[in-house]
């Protein structure tokens, strides 16, 4: 194993391509930091795969462009964390592919180069995510590229699941107590479903073009698992959509449910002020400035006897209140 140490940054930044630099000029461009770059080499039996990891070291990439005869372009490409999805096998002696997918709630880049005899593949942030993808030794460079983007694909899917079952969580918090829902959090669940979605799309036709007869570097006995990908990913497309839809209509039913939760309260409060307006009008009445206050009675029970009252008529209010389910 070789490594290439650079002095990590944690601070983000908007790094843009500089307007002298010329086409095919290998260059950092991307939304954060680039990390240290860790080059990590595992040989099979009739191949050999080289993982980097971080790209700060500029130096050692395009150093490993050289040796294994990768266009100027293709390195660009693979700096370029911006890139849009993309797979190209033009090239006679390598295949091409540039994504996206969503890692711990971040929108990671991932290029994979693929030869007769050797496969690159260039992940921006250093994890463990790819570590399970040689659990079984692959016999050649293309069945490794399966396991890769099998692992991408059923990434996708299990994330997909676990919005999924956010988003029903969220439902049930909803409705069972909506003042205690954050619309922030629905709003992140929605955003991430919107995020998985733009990774997710290219995989479709990346995996359709890798399967297809007119691409020579997958092997036949390769197709039909890959077409089996294929399904899987257009399920992963369509439950996209459905989480979309819920997202949306989760949003509609925590805004519906706080207008109700308000409707609630306020009529609480409107009950409670209309008991009281009788006991209001009787006090407000004896607590008149007049020249000769109305006597109750000369005993001393009067005040007792009023207090009853107002008490009495409260109670029957709230009695006919409840009856008619005012609240």
């Amino acid at each position: 194993m070789n490594e290439h140490k650079h002095s990590r940054k944690t601070s983000k930044r908007f790094s843009h391509l500089s307007l002298n630099s010329e086409p095919g000029v290998p260059v950092y461009i991307g939304d954060t930091i680039a990390e240290q770059t860790i080059i990590t080499k595992k040989v099979f039996k009739n191949f050999h795969w080289l993982h980097v990891t971080g790209l700060a070291d500029i130096e050692a990439i395009k150093k490993i462009g050289l040796t294994y005869k990768l266009s100027n372009y293709t390195m660009e490409d693979i700096l370029n964390t911006t890139e849009p999805a993309r797979i190209d096998f033009d090239n006679s002696n390598y295949l091409f592919i540039t994504c996206e997918f969503l890692h711990e709630g971040q929108t990671e880049q991932l290029a994979i180069v693929m030869g007769k005899e050797w496969i690159l593949t260039f992940h921006e942030h250093k994890d463990q995510f790819f570590d399970s993808v040689d659990k079984y030794p692959p016999d050649t460079p293309p069945q490794l590229l399966c396991a890769i983007w099998e692992t991408l694909v059923n990434h996708s899917l299990n994330i997909a699941d676990e919005l999924e079952t956010n988003l029903l969580e969220l439902e049930d918090r909803i409705l069972k107590a909506p003042s205690s829902t954050d619309g922030n959090s629905i709003h992140e669940k929605r955003s991430m479903v919107q995020n998985l979605k733009h990774c997710s799309l290219p995989y479709r036709d990346i995996t359709l073009q890798l399967s297809s007869n007119a691409n020579p570097f997958v092997d036949i006995n390769l197709r039909p698992r890959l077409k089996n990908c294929y399904e899987l990913v257009i399920s992963l497309i369509d439950n996209l959509d459905d989480l979309r839809e819920s997202a949306l209509s989760l949003m509609d039913l925590y805004v519906a449910a706080l207008d109700n939760h308000l409707n609630l309260t306020m009529r609480i409060m409107a009950v409670i002020s209309t008991m009281f307006i009788p006991i209001t009008f009787i006090t407000g009445l004896f607590g008149m400035n007049f020249t000769k206050p109305p006597k109750i009675t000369e005993q001393g029970w009067g005040f007792f006897a009023i207090t009853l009252f107002c008490a009495a008529i409260a109670s029957i209010m709230g009695l006919l209140f409840k009856r008619k389910h005012w609240w």
